[in-house]
């Protein structure tokens, strides 16, 4: 009975984990992307410059 328990318990968190990779945006040839900054309520923050390098040196 434990042994039953359990593995319908896999099966539910499994098939929860597989929803999510059907959308573009887990692609990693999706062309849109997006850098955010978030401050909290209480600071007043402010970003003079940023940049990103992907893995191919590509900035």
């Amino acid at each position: 009975m434990k042994a039953t328990i359990a593995l319908l318990g896999a099966l539910l968190l499994s098939g929860c984990q597989i929803a999510g990779t059907e959308t573009d945006e887990n692609d990693p040839k999706y062309p849109r992307w997006e850098l955010v900054f978030v401050e909290p309520n209480y600071m007043k923050v402010w970003v003079e410059g940023s940049s990103v390098q992907d893995i191919n040196n590509r900035i």
